[in-house]
């Protein structure tokens, strides 16, 4: 029975039968591998496991990492040159054990003594590091110059000569089989089968030199090797090098590849490249390798923040590949992946519309179990609002504080007005730049990387906590983008507040199709773009020029219907600020300033194409967050203009039929600026948060406010009343 090991284990002499496979006959009968002296290794099971391993690229700096036990270097090629530090170490001790247990001195070791490496035979002696560098440097030498080699190692047709010892104590494999019950041990040359010339050669060359060089030719061959001779370093090497070539083409071959010779990291690396990849990676042919139980995995694993859309589509995908599994496979899968949380209109759209799903019973009854478990909790969204704020900066507001990002989201509860924080935002995005926005009850987030071009957008369900990344932008956004909902649909536009007539920057996601779209490019490159959607059109408003005395607004708007845009005829109008931030209500879209001395607001009415002034806050609320509520709109947090550091802790709201603001209470902590707003219902679970935080003790309990600000702040009055 032929058999190969786990580099990781030690052999067990139990298992020199399973270790040497079957033994054949030599005189007459059968013939014994005992007598024959030929040693065959497992048969190479990577085959039919295509790894599509990639050149390297030649734009790719060539990575050096160094350990305390290896050096890796990588050329421009690609290729991985391995250096084994220990290596060293290894031979020297092996030699000592031997001589001192199984194979007593012989005309190698003998030379060794007599050259002054007797201590490193003495097994009551600390062997240093200079010492086992000495031998190792005099083994070498020793090969070279073809001296005391005692053993041939039979290859095809390649004879290798080389010494017995180097080999045992380079090997467990070796030392088993050269000083145990086998005809090996008393031949002067061994055969190996089942690993080809080339590869032994290599293994050879490592064995007196602890360095090599592994490339996407040998890779396979080399791991295969190294499980037969038990040599964990150089299987350590392949997976770093596996590891580095990791790929959208590849990944699920270099995963099957790993679980095959149980490299248990490798695998989880090459798993979590999948579930991070997964859309770019269900497009290659490799997905036909992953069975229904990986497929299983896949769909229920936590670490797969994806959206249930994306995951349907990886499954629609795979289930393609086998046409007879689909009435076995499909059912089973859909029912995993928990449809109930898939989104509504994608739902109704794609998923019940898809021929694949209709052709099976089984996956129609669980697309009509999901729809009456979206219904039923569709019932028990409450029909009151809450303010949620998203990222922003907070901290300098306190003395002796610095300002840092927010990792977390928190509401407010316009009734009771109290705050309650509900979730976090995801580790690989909370330190991003975030455009936000959110259409029924769930909110979308596009995080802009400090990375040139890097992406990811992703959406949370308030009624369910839930957060799930989505398909990436296809254009390359950069620093602040805006991000506006139109009917069902999430728009990004503009890089660095601007927007180029000359460019795509313009592109829109369908919830129902789970895709995003270029759309037409804007008619005037503007900059310090502001934008908002008012009467079922999205407005940019942006500056043309750079010149702050000729700065003139210009208005344009984009109309879904026929994806057209229109420059409006407005009169000139000087903003006299350097920047923007604006929300639609009703027929008009008020403009707030994020920048200047000087705090005034004014709005823009979309029948009138005209502006008009707006009766500023009570306090000043640069780069606060703005959104609607209730027929008005309310602000939180900001920036005092009075002190560059002072954060705006009251939270005001505008009646537009009033035409007059008022100060509903004071944030008592997290209080931000630069961060975003938006308006969802409330439900059981977000209303279950906000009664505990009104238990909880904040901020303003323990603080005297206008020590804790350093001014008496306007919104004192509200103070008395938020304590009645």
């Amino acid at each position: 029975m032929a058999a190969y090991f786990q580099a990781e284990n030690v052999v067990d002499p139990s298992l020199l039968g399973a270790l040497v496979g079957p033994m054949l006959s030599v005189s007459g009968g059968q013939q014994s591998r005992r007598q024959t002296g030929e040693f065959a290794g497992a048969p190479c099971p990577h085959l039919g496991i295509p790894l599509g391993i990639r050149p390297w690229a030649q734009d790719t700096p060539a990575p050096h990492f160094t350990s305390t036990d290896a050096d890796y270097v990588t050329d421009e090629s690609g290729n991985l040159t391995f250096t084994d530090k220990l290596h060293p170490r290894t031979l020297a001790e092996g030699l000592r054990r031997l001589v001192n247990t199984k194979a007593g001195p012989n005309d190698l070791t003998c030379h060794l003594t007599e050259r002054g490496c007797a201590k490193v035979f003495q097994t009551d002696s600390l062997i240093y590091d200079y010492e086992c560098e000495d031998v190792f440097r005099k083994i070498r030498n020793l090969r070279l110059a073809g001296k005391f080699c005692d053993l041939t190692v039979k290859v095809g047709k390649l004879d290798i000569p080389c010494h017995r010892m180097v080999l045992a104590a380079f090997s467990n494999y070796f030392e088993l089989m050269l000083f145990g019950d086998f005809v090996e041990s008393k031949n002067d040359y061994i055969w190996l089968r089942d690993v080809s010339a080339p590869v032994v050669n290599e293994i050879m060359d490592y064995a007196y030199s602890g360095e090599i060089t592994i490339t996407s030719k040998n890779v396979e061959t080399l791991m295969h090797a190294s499980s037969i001779f038990q040599l964990l370093p150089l299987a350590r090497a392949c997976c770093e090098f596996l590891r580095r070539q990791l790929d959208v083409e590849n990944s699920v071959g270099i995963m099957k590849f790993a679980d095959l010779y149980t490299r248990k990291k490798l695998a989880e690396e090459a798993r979590a490249y999948i579930l991070e990849n997964l859309p770019q990676v269900s497009c290659s042919e490799d997905i036909r390798q992953l069975s229904l139980e990986d497929m299983e995995s896949i769909v229920t694993d936590r670490a797969c923040r994806w959206g249930r859309e994306t995951i349907f589509e990886v499954v629609m995908k795979w289930v393609r590949h086998d046409e007879t599994g689909l009435k076995e496979h499909l059912p089973q899968l859909l029912k995993k992946m928990k449809l109930r949380l898939i989104n509504e209109g994608y739902l109704e759209n794609t998923v019940k519309t898809s021929v694949v799903v209709q052709k099976s019973n089984e996956a129609m009854e669980e697309v009509k179990k999901a729809e009456k478990e979206i219904s039923e909790h569709r019932k028990k969204t409450f029909s009151t609002q809450v303010v949620v704020q998203v990222g922003g900066i907070s901290g300098g507001e306190q003395p002796g504080c610095q300002s840092d990002k927010v990792s977390h989201i928190d509401v407010l509860e316009p009734e009771s007005k109290c705050w309650a924080i509900i979730s976090s935002i995801p580790d690989r995005i909370k330190y991003c730049c975030h455009a936000v926005s959110a259409w029924d009850n769930d909110i979308y987030i596009l995080a802009i990387f400090d990375e040139k071009g890097r992406s990811e957008f992703w959406r949370f369900a308030t009624q369910t906590n839930i957060w799930y990344r989505l398909p990436d932008p296809l254009l390359q956004h950069q620093g602040r983008v805006r991000l506006e909902t139109l009917n069902g649909r999430v728009y990004a536009i503009g890089d660095m507040m601007e927007v180029s007539s000359y460019e795509d920057c313009f592109e829109a996601y369908d919830p129902c199709t789970n895709a995003w779209k270029i759309l037409p490019r804007i008619l005037k490159s503007v900059r310090k773009i502001a934008t908002a959607v008012c009467s079922g059109k999205l407005f940019v408003f942006g500056y043309q020029g750079d010149d702050p005395q000729e700065r003139m607004m210009e208005v344009q708007c984009y109309d879904p219907g026929n994806e057209t845009w229109d420059v409006e005829s407005v009169s000139s109008y000087h903003g006299g600020k350097r920047q923007y931030q604006a929300i639609g209500l009703g027929k008009k879209i008020y403009m707030m300033p994020i920048l200047g001395r000087f705090f005034t607001m004014c709005a823009y009415d979309v029948d009138f194409m005209d502006y008009f002034k707006v009766p500023a806050p009570k306090n000043s609320h640069l780069q606060c967050g703005m959104t609607t509520l209730g027929g008005g709109i309310i602000i939180t947090g900001g920036r005092d203009t009075f002190e560059a550091a002072y954060l705006t802790p009251a939270f005001e709201y505008y009646d537009p039929a009033a035409d007059s603001w008022e100060i509903l209470g004071i944030q008592p902590n997290h209080i931000r600026r630069a961060h975003s707003c938006v308006t969802v219902n409330n439900c059981q679970w977000i209303q279950a948060r906000v009664e505990k935080a009104k238990k909880a003790p904040t901020l303003l309990d323990t603080v005297n406010v206008p020590t804790m600000w350093g001014r008496a702040p306007i919104y004192q009055e509200t103070t008395a009343q938020q304590t009645q």
